[in-house]
């Protein structure tokens, strides 16, 4: 008990002069990854899921976000070159994990599936996210010899998929409900879903940032206050 008392001391103790003194601004870097980051078609803001749920925890700590919403393989250079104080990703995520601290809890779990035409053995082409490993996904379908078709984000992917340019589409499951609600796309009965794995995504914590360990003990703080297993409330995404 003792122990745990040190512990969140310390905590407050670099949290609290910073959250009274004059607001701090950070950077999110988010990547286009609909319904957690994604562009307001009639506002032309980036809104979403990971971003609410980002501003409400800051709030708490007289801190003031600042969004940089940009295609997955920008955002990691972002990361890489310190333009952005933190991100969302999964631990698998290559490009990044060099670069950034991942915390717990998750903010989220998603659930990746495979989507195609007709049944596994007719298919040859897959449309993805350029520069995402789906956890793993990626490389064990190309050890089975398909072949890739990679586009800038989860819509274009969908695109090619709907237009038959691809046989198959690997996506996150959310991804595709809010693409399927927006602009009304009903699949058709041929499609077939098939769930590869549920994996969960994290802060990460851009490990050259000069709020580093104001955002760490924040996620933290914020975490065992709520007593949180996941900071959005748990669902397959």
């Amino acid at each position: 008990m003792k122990k745990r008392l040190f512990v969140l001391y310390i905590g407050i103790s670099i949290i609290w002069p910073q959250a009274h003194a004059e607001q701090r601004i950070v950077t999110l870097g988010a990547s286009l990854f609909p319904p957690s980051a994604y562009i307001d078609k009639s506002t032309g803001k980036c809104v979403g899921e990971n971003i609410d749920i980002t501003s409400k925890i800051l709030a708490n700590y007289n801190i003031k976000l600042e969004v940089v919403c940009t295609l997955p393989a920008r955002m990691y250079r972002l990361v890489k070159n310190s333009r952005v104080d933190f991100t969302v990703n999964v631990k698998s995520t290559r490009a990044l994990s060099p670069y950034v601290e991942f915390v717990d809890p998750p903010i989220k779990k998603l659930v990746i599936n495979l989507y195609r035409y007709g049944t596994k053995s007719e298919f040859k082409t897959i449309s993805a996210i350029r520069g995402f490993d789906y956890n793993g996904s990626r490389q064990t379908l190309v050890d089975q010899n398909y072949q890739f078709v990679d586009l800038p984000t989860a819509e274009t992917a969908l695109q090619i998929f709907l237009m038959r340019r691809s046989d198959a589409l690997i996506s996150y499951q959310s991804n595709v409900a809010l693409l399927k609600r927006q602009n009304t796309i009903i699949f058709l009965k041929e499609i077939t879903v098939t769930p590869l794995l549920e994996v969960d995504a994290y802060y990460g914590i851009t490990k050259n940032s000069a709020n580093f360990d104001l955002l760490r003990h924040v996620l933290s703080d914020y975490a065992q206050q709520h007593n949180l297993e996941y900071f959005v409330p748990q669902k397959a995404y």
